[in-house]
């Protein structure tokens, strides 16, 4: 327990301060907080620690070894949150208990939101947590990468919230495009921020409800979770950094048209039905090499995405000389999912045909491997 109270430092309550200031009755209702503190932390993050900062921390040390050496840093911060958190919730809980209610007005409300803050300061530990490993990585997110860090809480947390909002659609007959357009529009709002928003609080809940032994709870769940995110961020991150290897040998507007890349990238990803967490964080990887200009030219096409056979039609007009580098980025991108379905097969085989090229399907079952044991994808997919 020293190690963990070692950690509440003064910067420590001052974060608490500023996660208090996300909370309020409206926002904990609809999860709204979450991604106020992704969009607004992210931001701040980019403007606090430059690419240097962890040559300074950990100096003479391996990405690698940094990058593990961080994430057991801010578990061990985040563990000491949560018996701090969990300790004034009990407080609270006993209050209203050993008093037979008399001081519930007072306890519940101590309880409610030592748990709310708790959630709060978590998450902002673990945004700064993912912020941190992209530049140890080499690859920093963007203050707009809102719905990348947010899909990365949901795959940690195992929350499918792009089937939960699938079928809210169905529930609502909503007359919504259903291709890529939408699906970007939906990641980079941040819907899938306020569904984790609910999550974060609902397990605040779980982990605090039982007075004084929900103290070691709450340190051993935040410290696991913690860890399963930046295992999840590391694993991204050298999926990435191979994704943008493989894209810097693409000639972008000026040889391949940039919506022949993508649009490729999201047919593929969901031949085989909806598309995961998986599929569009690679997607997003995608886009994130792009322009400005390159991406408002493709998101504001209502129907992108939705034309296989004309895709096809422009696939057969890329210059030979990007077939290569275009194939090492589809490869990639089919084996996000870290499993090669037979309908991707199929349309692998349709671009080998297009392209006049043979499919090397051995190489993508290599990257499927080298994802699932979390390693970084080979080099070179298709040298």
């Amino acid at each position: 327990m020293s190690e963990l109270t070692a950690e509440l430092d003064p910067s420590t309550i001052g974060s608490l301060r500023d996660a208090a200031k996300q909370l309020g009755a409206r926002a904990i209702q609809d999860g709204s907080w979450f991604r106020k503190i992704v969009t607004d932390h992210v931001r701040s993050h980019a403007q606090k620690v430059d690419a240097k900062h962890f040559d300074r921390v950990y100096p003479n040390v391996a990405a690698e070894e940094r990058a593990q050496l961080e994430i057991r840093r801010v578990a061990v911060k985040a563990a000491a949150a949560g018996a701090f958190a969990s300790a004034g919730a009990s407080t609270g809980e006993l209050l209203s208990l050993f008093t037979e209610g008399i001081a519930a007005p007072i306890g519940v409300p101590a309880a409610v939101l030592s748990m709310g803050l708790e959630a709060a300061y978590t998450a902002l530990l673990q945004i700064d947590l993912a912020c941190d490993l992209g530049l140890i990585y080499g690859i920093p997110f963007n203050p707009d990468d809102v719905g990348e860090i947010a899909t990365l809480f949901g795959l940690a947390l195992e929350l499918d919230v792009y089937a939960k909002r699938k079928r809210d659609e169905e529930e609502e007959h909503e007359d919504k495009p259903k291709g890529l357009t939408q699906r970007l529009i939906h990641l980079e709002e941040g819907e899938i921020a306020t569904r984790i928003g609910r999550k974060l609080l609902e397990e605040s809940v779980m982990r605090n409800i039982i007075p004084v032994v929900g103290i070691g709870i709450s340190a051993r769940w935040n410290f696991v979770a913690t860890s399963k995110l930046g295992a999840k961020v590391k694993k991204y991150m050298r999926y990435r950094r191979a994704i943008r290897a493989s894209v810097a040998k693409l000639e972008l507007g000026e040889e391949v048209d940039p919506a022949v890349l993508v649009e490729g990238a999201w047919l593929l990803g969901t031949v085989d039905g909806e598309a995961g967490h998986e599929e569009m964080l690679a997607i997003a990887a995608v886009m994130d090499l792009l322009t400005p200009a390159q991406k408002n030219a493709i998101t504001g096409t209502a129907t992108f995405g939705d034309n296989e056979e004309a895709w096809f039609a422009k696939l057969g007009g890329v210059d030979k000389a990007m077939h290569r580098p275009l194939l090492d980025t589809l490869y990639l991108v089919a084996a996000a999912d870290r499993e090669l379905a037979v309908p991707e097969r199929r349309f692998l085989r349709r671009i080998g045909v297009a392209l006049g090229a043979e499919i090397d399907f051995a190489r993508i079952e290599q990257i499927c491997r080298h994802l699932s044991h979390g390693e970084t994808p080979p080099a070179g997919v298709s040298a």
